[in-house]
């Protein structure tokens, strides 16, 4: 590590054919990832989308939603903003390398997670890394994007992510369905996540979203009307185009987005 006196940041030191030999595995990754179509639409970043283009593009699957703007019977559109906290530290050598041996070889699989098992080295302290990924290596980034679809699935769940993604032999372009009968059959409409931030729009009806609300309210009760107090609103934005704290929104927010079922 290199110590900065107001924090320490690692200093790895590899040698050049390792080098070589991680960038020539990066480069066959991705290009078999890309050919046989191993990532859906929603992983980002992409060469497809570069970000100005992705950030117009998203607005544009918003505002292409069926029905999107209703709002004359109740309806409720909700777009959900987080980010997965340290992914990185928290990735699980062993389940990586047996999710590695699902696509690549197990010889490959084990030298990707090996690479991660490593010893460092601080003054005289030294340590084995057996849990999170070492940054740095050249296909971290492949090792990343793998282990967060897996969350991906977890999160959106497996029926909605073949719907969103399409059948492997004609997959569906990014935010857009086949049928408007597949886009509406769940109230999750779009998801996307770039990197470790995750966006997603969900569409209620009146009864969905007053369910959603009163199972909220009986685990969580607010007989004070507190919950608008400290609602985290996006404050970037002017005053006439932020989110009014209606009662009523905030707690159907309070209600999607709960930190303590998160997987």
């Amino acid at each position: 590590f290199v110590d900065l006196y107001s924090h320490i940041y690692p200093f790895y030191q590899i040698s050049p054919q390792e080098r070589i030999t991680d960038a020539y595995l990066d480069q066959y990754l991705w290009y078999e990832a890309d050919k046989r179509g191993l990532f859906p639409n929603w992983v980002k970043p992409s060469d497809s989308e570069p970000p100005p283009v992705l950030v117009y593009k998203w607005c544009q699957g918003i505002n292409n939603l069926d029905g999107v703007w209703e709002t004359d019977e109740g309806q409720c559109t909700v777009l959900m903003e987080t980010k997965l906290e340290k992914v990185f530290e928290k990735v699980d050598l062993r389940l990586l390398n047996r999710l590695l041996r699902l696509i690549v070889d197990h010889n490959i699989a084990d030298y990707m997670s090996g690479k991660n098992n490593v010893t460092l080295a601080y003054k005289d302290m030294m340590h084995i890394n057996r849990y999170g990924m070492v940054r740095g290596l050249c296909f971290a980034g492949f090792m990343f994007q793998y282990y967060a679809l897996v969350i991906d699935l977890l999160l959106v769940t497996l029926s909605r992510a073949s719907d969103m993604a399409g059948p492997p032999h004609v997959p569906n372009d990014f935010l857009t369905f086949p049928t408007v009968e597949q886009e509406r059959g769940h109230p999750l409409r779009l998801y996307m996540r770039y990197v470790d931030r995750i966006y997603a729009v969900f569409r209620f009806t009146a009864d969905d979203a007053r369910d959603l609300i009163q199972r909220h309210l009986t685990e969580h009760p607010d007989p004070n009307n507190e919950n608008v107090v400290g609602y985290n609103n996006k404050r970037c934005w002017p005053r006439d185009a932020r989110m009014r704290l209606m009662k009523h929104d905030v707690n159907l927010g309070r209600a999607v987005f709960r930190p303590d079922r998160a997987p």
